[in-house]
């Protein structure tokens, strides 16, 4: 790891991500305009059950793996290959209960084929142990390219689709075949990176430490990521495949800047889990710049998002989300709401992790998982889509709560003080976009132009330049750490 890598890493899955932003709206777009409500609504859910099967897959092994070979280097290997194992043997029952839902609650029965090759999958996602190789190596360059190729691949296979008039079913079809290559393509790649391929019997029983160290961890991320994507399942169930289409238009056009975040996190996994260890303080000053930061780029966010919606939603699909039977806007605000809050949790997920605060996590994460499907039961077959997406955001907004409550009061009366300057452009830019609100062209154009402005003017925050030096100083001795423990290891 070279001086400044997680920042070239932070700038790398920033290119991609605006890059795969552009394409994702563009696929959102088509298939919004071309589809169905009830086939926008299929392709949704196949696309959320693969990514909760990620999720269940992964378990916060993929941190934890990272974590584990920033402090032993030497046992890279073993480490890789444990974690292959383990997502091998797991991979067998999550294909089962795979089987069981889309042959059963999610009624895709009268679609074999479509799921069959659900299964099939999501028993070869155990191969996205590969992935944690780009992790551990800051090498995002070559994974960043290979999954926007894919996404590129996929928008053109389903532009000739729907040229032919295909179904629902065919772009569900593929979406999984995306899935599918997503990590075949990967798992080439990096054993290209690191010039040798995994090999792991199929029950090898040395996963089991990487096992209990990650299993607290692990479930935590799964009952958050449930918790986020359980409003998919309960409107497919409760209210239909058509406001399951509503739902997805407007999470389309929102779920991207999910990502955001991790842009700055998964980075600074392995920095900050020595960092920790050996200067908690300076991790700690990072770690508020940081959250200073994402909550300045989430509030810019918010106030485009919610005062544009209706734009948004006649840029993207015409007026078939925005009439009067099936309107997506006051859904597509509060999606907003809630992607702008879970910019912020991934980075406080991260300080949890790299802190050891495993058990902390999980009893928050199934309190809110908890609490948000009720709270989805209730509210779904009464107010569909809508309701789905306020339960969202305030389960969205219950996360962050109380992985922000525990910090002292002390340090959070400093952080919100230091909020104030990041807070100003969002203001300026509500008073501008309300009074632009009679013309909403040109108010979409000054916030298309505005918005990048602001948020390239918080990234160079004198504060924000400062925090960069010092994380490149504390890459600079992790790297003379990690030189020397493979120098030691060869020796022995």
């Amino acid at each position: 790891m070279s001086r400044g890598a997680t920042t070239r890493s932070q700038y790398v899955l920033l290119a991609s991500q605006l890059s795969r932003f552009g394409v994702s709206l563009g696929i959102a777009a088509m298939l919004g305009r071309t589809l169905s409500p009830r086939d926008f609504g299929l392709v949704a859910l196949v696309s959320t059950i693969f990514l909760v099967a990620q999720e269940l897959l992964d378990m916060g092994t993929t941190g934890l793996a990272c974590r584990e070979i920033t402090r032993r280097p030497a046992d890279e290997e073993s480490i890789l290959s444990a974690l292959l194992g383990w997502r091998r043997l797991f991979s067998i029952p999550l294909a089962a209960v795979a089987a069981g839902l889309v042959f059963g609650p999610f009624a895709i029965d009268d679609q074999p084929t479509l799921a069959v090759s659900i299964v099939i999958g999501i028993f070869l996602l155990h191969y996205s142990a590969y992935h944690v190789v780009f992790q551990v190596h800051q090498a995002f360059g070559k994974a960043a390219l290979l999954g926007l190729s894919i996404h590129l691949v996929f928008f053109a296979a389903c532009a000739v689709a729907l040229g032919f008039a295909a179904t629902g079913t065919v772009i569900a079809l593929l979406v999984v075949a995306r899935e599918i290559v997503q990590v075949i393509s990967s798992r080439w790649v990096a054993q290209r990176m690191i010039g040798y391929r995994l090999k792991s019997p199929p029950f090898d029983r040395d996963w089991m430490p990487l096992w209990r160290m990650a299993w607290m961890f692990g479930l935590a991320g799964v009952f958050y990521k449930l918790s986020i994507s359980a409003g998919t399942f309960f409107v497919w169930t409760f209210a239909g495949p058509d406001a399951l289409g509503v739902y997805n238009a407007a999470q389309r056009i929102v779920s991207p800047v999910r990502d955001i975040a991790w842009i700055f996190a998964t980075p600074l996994i392995a920095t900050m889990s020595v960092g920790f260890g050996k200067d908690p303080d300076v991790m700690a000053a990072q770690l508020a710049r940081y959250v200073c930061l994402l909550i300045g780029a989430a509030a810019v966010i918010a106030v485009c998002g919610i005062l544009l919606a209706p734009s948004l939603l006649h840029l993207f699909y015409g007026r078939r989300y925005d009439g009067p039977t099936l309107s997506a806007t006051t859904a597509l605000r509060w999606q907003v709401a809630a992607a702008c809050v879970a910019v912020i949790t991934p980075l406080l997920i991260v300080d949890k992790l790299a802190r050891g605060r495993e058990r902390e996590l999980l009893a928050k994460s199934l309190t809110c998982f908890v609490l948000g499907c009720v709270a989805h039961r209730l509210t779904v077959p009464a107010f569909g889509a809508n309701g789905a997406s306020a339960i969202t955001a305030a389960t969205e907004l219950s996360v962050l709560v109380a992985l922000w409550m525990p910090m002292p009061l002390a340090c959070q009366a400093r952080l919100l003080a230091r909020l104030f300057a990041y807070a100003i452009p969002a203001a300026g830019m509500t008073a501008l976009l309300v009074l632009l609100a009679p013309w909403p062209i040109p108010q979409f154009i000054v916030a298309c132009v505005l918005a990048p402005m602001v948020l390239v003017l918080l990234w160079q925050l004198p504060e924000q330049r400062a925090g960069r030096a010092s994380l490149h100083r504390t890459e600079a001795e992790l790297a003379r750490t990690r030189v020397g423990a493979l120098h030691g290891g060869s020796a022995s």
